[in-house]
């Protein structure tokens, strides 16, 4: 079967799509032939083909940017592109609901192709994010929840990954039939270290020094400016250094602080996580958030808002505690509770590393491909 996978971000982007492609595209290929549309992030536009994967680079837009992301180009020659590849192919697979994914749902609805979305983000609440005014906020956000509506209905169903993303769908008023592929995880790469004071080092971090967490995009929806208050407000009391790994357009406003390392995008955050003590996901939305699951089969105490899917993993006080979205003084307070705690960063930090244990990319690829090639 020819299956056709339009993306909106990739390589050399880090981030949760990325990585369920990394893990699901290999296993595909296995029995069929996978075509990916992705955006030419720091690279030409073309082909590149190998082991029963072809990737299609696509131009960028020189003017729309959102969240720290270029989309592809709007032009004439770029949706001709688009149009030919889903032609193509057998089924088409949408992972986000910008210019790549857009496109393909709509030619593949006026070519009779079958065609799913992979609901990776709620678009409506991350984008008016990126404005202040309140106004402002609300006319984002109606407009995105038309548009993701108007594209949804062309598609035969949606996948979604967990059960809080299938009901935030169902509030807005959509009601495609809808299909669940959770996200897994790799547990025996994504392990506790043997020595966390040795992690610490190998990171240039002195042992002995309590690290806070964090790992993702440094980007409006996911709020790292509460983590950076909350741990100003404790940072003198404590020997501890805030490592944010990953990069983003706001990082300077976190540069200051002489107890925050920011280490920007890195090919692995294995070793940044084996040096912590506690990790923080203060993201106002998410849908699953592989971070913060990458976190806990390190086996690390975790603090995060209630969104997505990590209300299913997190258990409030069996392996991590819950804050409110924005909410400093909140966060304030739990991350004292914890510094000031080993045994129950331990304890914690224990249980999160077996709520992660029943969790495959092996699962996940099966479910996403017996899904798409049954309808």
């Amino acid at each position: 079967m020819k299956i056709l996978i339009a993306v909106d971000t990739f390589h050399p982007k880090k981030d949760g799509v990325v990585r369920f492609l990394d893990e699901v595209i290999p296993r595909l290929a296995r029995s069929h032939q996978v075509t990916v549309l992705a955006p030419a992030f720091k690279g030409n536009a073309g082909e590149i083909e190998r082991d029963n994967i072809k990737i299609v680079k696509l131009p960028l837009s020189r003017i729309i940017h959102i969240t720290g992301y270029s989309s592809v180009r709007f032009s004439r020659n770029v949706l001709k592109q688009i149009k030919k590849y889903v032609a193509e192919a057998d089924v088409v697979v949408a992972q986000d609901v910008l210019l790549a994914g857009a496109a393909s749902i709509v030619y593949a609805k006026r070519l009779g192709k079958p065609v799913y979305s992979f609901v990776h983000q709620m678009s409506w609440e991350q984008f008016p994010v990126i404005v202040s005014s309140t106004w402002l906020k609300k006319i984002v956000s109606f407009i995105v929840r038309h548009a993701t509506k108007w594209l949804y209905k062309k598609c035969d169903f949606l996948l979604v990954p967990s059960e809080y993303t299938k009901k935030s769908l169902k509030e807005i008023g959509i009601r495609n039939e809808m299909r669940d592929v959770m996200l897994g995880i790799d547990t025996n790469k994504f392990r506790p270290a043997e020595d966390r004071e040795k992690a610490k080092k190998a990171v240039h971090i002195s042992p002995g020094t309590l690290v806070v967490g964090y790992c993702g995009r440094i980007s409006k929806e996911k709020n790292v400016e509460t983590l950076y208050e909350a741990f100003v407000k404790i940072s003198g009391k404590y020997k501890a250094k805030l490592l944010i790994v990953g990069g983003g357009e706001e990082e300077e406003l976190f540069r200051e602080h002489p107890d925050v390392i920011i280490t920007g995008f890195v090919d692995s955050v294995l070793k940044y996580l084996q040096a912590m003590d506690i990790f923080v996901m203060p993201s106002v939305t998410e849908t699953t958030s592989l971070a913060t699951m990458e976190a806990m089969a390190v086996g690390l105490p975790v603090l995060a808002t209630p969104v997505g899917r990590i209300v299913d993993f997190v258990k409030k006080g069996y392996n991590g505690y819950f804050f409110p979205r924005n909410s400093v003084d909140a966060l304030e307070y739990e991350l004292r509770e914890l510094l000031d705690k080993p045994d129950l960063r331990e304890k914690l930090g224990a249980n999160a590393r077996i709520s992660m244990q029943a969790h495959s990319w092996e699962k996940t690829a099966q479910d996403f491909e017996r899904i798409i090639t049954s309808g």
